[in-house]
């Protein structure tokens, strides 16, 4: 469910898009957020018609300022349900082709589709490495590697890219190459689109001057003879050959002819780069069976190269599995044919056999993320599951499949042949994702990019102190709420036998020992990891200087720890607008006017001084604190009161959950170019409105009585001279603390923030109604 605030900000991409813009409820949606693939139901926040790069442009900056993820999907072959909740990108207009045969070179925009770009190229002699069919996307197919007709002869897709235009995290178009950005170039070659928004890919034509190819037919009933010459021809097969040996059912349509229509059948398709003597020369083990039913073999023109194996181009439920073959030899191919053959008929629709080696074997790690393919054959099971029960029969066969086959079968998977599955870990060798996770971090560390098969980031670990407590445990639960994140949490904590630190290690998180007073044992916390949630307790000794000594110890371990990001929650120095000498307040310890404030703003400068990249969160009044210390309604005589000494002033007040998520989202972006000061709150109210409120939440009036800060302090109970300055401090200066802690800043932060109503929602029946 899509919270008020979200779709506030939907509303706005709207206006800044219109007409451009399609969400839940809107005529169409249905069609809209759907991929080619109508199997996987995606459920994107929103799916937006992008109709030039500025589009594109204005999409990713409205997303990361939002919290939005953005991905793109220009067709939608390779859809999974990774993309949900994401702002969904069709690319499809972005439809340039400008084809340079002098430099051999050709760029085309993120929506051309490969049918397209091969009639563009009809009779020039030079093809871009296509794929079997011409309804996928150019730059979707080759940001997943691409395995092409020709890849024999001249490799992946992916290895071809020179450069390509993208929309990076901070919205910004770049054009990146081996040269300007070598790790990054490196990623989207193979590794998919979660680096950015392509709009443009530029790659490298290759000769193909004449090509044969068409197609080979027999009744199934030859499925053995055929993949035996299969075989023996792609022994010794020159990289210009490309075979494909497919065990076919046709569906029972009216315009497919007899005898073809509702049958199965064994086939061979394939192209080869020269001329058709030579092609029928190394053809000749399948020529020496009995004629084949159809022989479509021929000189095939560049726009016609889709039509070999002639597959759907009008969207419908698919379910695939493809694994790569370590070999093929008799066994092998009697293994195969039981597992999918059950009679005169196909369960599967499709259960292909692809000829690979040659230039796919050539390649190395360093020219992408696809890098080599050393296995000789692909093996691809596909079949269309019209309904639950054809679903559940298909599924058995593919489990068939990988028992029957799995002395043969690797364990890998190209990343363009996974199917539904949005996990990239078959498709890539642990190197890669390792390389492209920090690839990941470094280009799109607040994960705005979302694609099919999302990167999983390194984990950054951040130490969380008071991880017990009110700020470090809503942190850590913001944390376990977002495993995609790759942050992990390990809880600083004095007593790791606490009741406390036991439900957190039940749900997985470390939990170490430290003490706020013992700089070493801070130091053992904080090593190894990527950033520390530092916080200090004012309210557990009641001594400023103690304080400070604490935060001092905090900054030295994160400094010897050599923490990459620290947040350190901090309030403002009360001292900046009333000084010691004025006496409308009172001192206190000395050297201070409210001691919990203070103390924590005259340690910043330890941070700073440590040289530790910072972000000072300055949180809020806590809403928890009308429950933990008695600071709700109170009744009275005359019925219930809400008794604060505010004045007329209005209080910024925050929930704690939310003071988790918005330090969550500090982390989630990354540490700060330079110091960085953040105020939070989650509304803006007076005493009269928050007894407004109130009385909603409970269903009874609650009046709010403004009490002077004299008097508060004078309540005596621990604390209260220190709580009764803070009071009057945030009403004596009300613009300031309010100025300090901006509403559409947090909500822009953190899109979930609740405000006072909210949290009332789920708190009011937690309030203890105290009798005066």
């Amino acid at each position: 469910m899509i919270s008020k605030d979200r779709n506030a900000a939907l509303r706005e991409l709207a206006a800044l898009l219109p007409g451009q813009v399609t969400v839940a409820g809107d005529p169409g949606w249905d069609e809209a957020r759907l991929g080619w693939v109508r199997s996987v139901d995606q459920q994107p926040g929103a799916v937006v018609t992008v109709n030039d790069d500025e589009d594109v442009v204005a999409a990713v900056r409205w997303a990361a300022l939002n919290g939005f993820s953005v991905s793109a999907q220009p067709v939608g072959h390779g859809a999974t349900s990774a993309v949900d909740g994401t702002v969904l990108l069709r690319t499809r207009a972005l439809s340039d082709i400008t084809i340079d045969l002098d430099r051999g070179t050709a760029r085309v925009g993120a929506g051309v589709k490969w049918g397209e770009l091969l009639t563009a190229l009809n009779g020039s002699g030079m093809t871009g490495l296509a794929g079997s069919s011409p309804d996928t996307s150019v730059v979707g197919y080759t940001l997943g590697g691409g395995l092409s007709w020709f890849g024999r002869a001249y490799g992946l897709a992916a290895h071809s890219v020179v450069a390509v235009e993208m929309v990076d995290a901070d919205g910004q178009l770049r054009r990146v190459t081996g040269a300007t950005d070598p790790d990054l170039f490196w990623a989207i070659r193979g590794g998919g689109g979660d680096f950015g928004i392509v709009t443009m890919m530029e790659f490298v034509l290759h000769p193909a001057a004449h090509v044969y190819g068409g197609r080979l037919l027999w009744p199934v009933t030859m499925a053995r003879p055929v993949l035996e010459a299969f075989r023996e021809i792609t022994r010794t097969a020159p990289d210009e050959l490309s075979l494909w040996g497919q065990l076919v059912r046709v569906p029972a349509l009216p315009e497919i002819p007899e005898p073809l229509r509702g049958g199965s059948f064994v086939t061979v398709d394939l192209t080869f780069l020269g001329s058709a003597d030579d092609a029928e020369h190394l053809l000749a083990p399948l020529r020496a069976l009995p004629a084949p039913m159809v022989d479509t073999l021929g000189t095939v023109e560049l726009a016609d190269l889709g039509g070999i194996c002639a597959e759907p181009v009008d969207p419908l439920p698919v379910s695939e599995q493809t694994t790569l073959l370590d070999g093929l030899d008799d066994a092998a191919i009697t293994t195969l044919l039981g597992a999918v053959q059950h009679g005169p008929d196909l369960v599967l629709d499709v259960v292909q056999v692809r000829h690979l080696g040659g230039a796919f074997t050539r390649a190395s790690a360093a020219d992408g993320a696809a890098g080599p393919i050393h296995e000789p054959y692909l093996l691809a099971a596909l079949a269309v599951p019209v309904n639950a029960e054809v679903g559940a029969r298909i599924q058995k066969v593919f489990a068939a499949i990988t028992q029957a086959m799995s002395g043969w079968l690797s364990e890998r998977t190209p990343f363009n042949f996974l199917g539904a599955d949005r996990d990239p870990s078959r498709a890539l060798t642990t190197a890669a994702l390792d390389r492209l996770g920090m690839v990941k971090s470094a280009v799109d560390p607040a994960s705005v990019f979302r694609s099919n098969r999302p990167i999983r980031t390194p984990s950054r670990v951040i130490a969380v102190t008071g991880a017990t407590g009110a700020q470090g445990g809503s942190l850590i639960r913001a944390i376990l709420e977002h495993p995609e994140s790759g942050l992990v949490p390990r809880a600083v904590t004095r007593n790791p036998a606490s009741a406390a630190a036991q439900a957190l290690a039940a749900l997985g998180v470390e939990v170490v020992r430290a003490d706020l007073d013992d700089r070493s044992s801070l130091e053992a916390a904080f090593a190894g990891v990527h950033g520390a949630f530092c916080m200090t307790n004012f309210w557990e000794h009641f001594d400023a200087d103690r304080e400070k000594i604490q935060a001092a110890n905090l900054a030295a371990a994160a400094a010897s720890a050599k923490v990459r990001h620290a947040v350190w929650s901090t309030l403002e120095d009360t001292r900046d607008w009333m000084p010691l000498s004025d006496e409308r307040m009172p001192t206190m310890q000395g050297a201070y006017k409210v001691p919990h404030m203070d103390s924590k703003a005259e340690s910043d400068h330890h941070f700073t001084d440590a040289g530790v990249p910072t972000t000072f969160l300055i949180a809020s009044f806590y809403w928890e604190n009308m429950i933990n210390l008695g600071l709700g309604p109170q009744r009275g005589p005359d019925g219930l009161e809400l008794i604060l000494p505010l004045a007329d002033a209005a209080l910024p007040g925050i929930a704690v959950a939310d003071i988790g998520a918005s330090a969550y989202e500090i982390f989630r972006a990354g540490p700060p170019a330079a110091e960085e000061r953040v105020g939070i709150a989650g509304d803006h109210l007076t005493g009269t409105q928050l007894a407004a409120a109130l009385s909603e939440a409970l269903g009874e009036e609650v009046r709010y009585r403004p009490l002077t800060a004299d008097a508060f302090r004078a309540l005596g109970f621990p604390g209260a001279d220190d709580m009764g300055n803070m009071f009057q401090f945030i009403a004596d200066f009300n613009a300031d603390n309010l100025a300090l802690r901006p509403l559409a800043a947090t909500r822009l932060r953190h899109p979930g923030l609740q405000d006072f109503p909210t949290w009332l929602a789920k708190n009011a029946a937690a309030l203890p109604i105290a009798a005066r």
